[in-house]
């Protein structure tokens, strides 16, 4: 069997306990991208937030972020995959966290660097202060 494809996470993986990729990582993943071997991070952060450490790494291609929600191209930011809530099931949940619950986040499709909206209910939240 022929392995193709390398899948690595970046918190508790990559990242040290700092959230710095060190040289010894950075010369594994190098050596692993020589070839024909694709190397994909896969991550539950947001696309900004990984974005920086897949360039570090001089990854190019496909990207896995938001917990395998959504997977991205790395030089265009196009959204390549997606598996988002059915409507319905979102509309709840929506309805479920402004009744409950912080400030709503919201991601979009990184255009002009930004992929995060607020809802502007409260901004001195403390959940919406620190996140965003």
């Amino acid at each position: 069997m022929t392995i193709r494809l390398v899948a690595l996470d970046l918190d508790g993986t990559l990242l040290d306990p700092y959230g710095k990729l060190t040289p010894a990582v950075r010369g594994a993943v190098e050596r692993l991208s020589r070839g024909e071997l694709r190397v994909v991070l896969c991550t539950g952060r947001r696309f900004r937030t990984a974005l920086p450490h897949a360039q570090a790494l001089g990854l190019t291609g496909a990207i896995v972020v938001n917990n395998g929600a959504i997977v991205k191209d790395l030089a265009t930011s196009e959204t390549l995959q997606h598996a988002y809530l059915p409507d319905s099931e979102f509309d709840e949940v929506v309805a479920h966290v402004r009744w409950h619950g912080p400030p709503l986040v919201y991601l979009d499709t990184y255009r002009d660097g930004v992929d995060i909206l607020t809802e502007h209910r409260d901004r001195a939240h403390p959940f919406q202060r620190e996140y965003v």
